[in-house]
């Protein structure tokens, strides 16, 4: 999330290669919570850019 009231978006990355005792987990759906919602639309601008989930 970019700012308040910008659009959500896919967001790529490049991953380091799989270490030993890591494991890769293929997502096929997610969704976006009630209060990731509330900060997309009012979110405060001073700590954008902003990675949003609970799950960090």
């Amino acid at each position: 999330m970019h700012g308040p009231g910008s659009p959500l978006s896919q967001w790529s990355f490049a991953r380091r290669d799989l270490r030993d005792d890591d494991v890769a987990v293929q997502i096929r759906y997610c969704g976006v919570c009630g209060s990731d919602l509330h900060a997309v639309r009012h979110g405060n601008a001073s700590n954008m850019p902003l990675v949003t989930g609970h799950e960090r």
